[in-house]
């Protein structure tokens, strides 16, 4: 595994929200504000976010409108 392959990053951060929710909600929201990763994959990380904790994905969200009206 390879810490800067978008689908490996992915695919660590869903089992660490597995073990360790805090974790991986934390890597789940990286993923979700890095332009690096595809559309698919940042919405798709976006919807597991909102599973594993809500009030992040909230956070998120409002942090991200905020950032596109700039």
């Amino acid at each position: 595994m390879y810490e800067n392959n978008p689908d490996d990053r992915f695919e660590a951060a869903l089992r660490l929200a597995e073990v360790d929710p805090a974790q991986g909600a934390e890597a789940l929201r990286s993923i979700v504000a890095d332009d690096e990763f595809d559309p698919d994959t940042r919405s798709e990380a976006a919807h597991r976010l909102a599973e594993v904790d809500p009030a992040l994905a909230a956070e998120g969200l409002a942090q991200d409108r905020r950032r596109r009206r700039v």
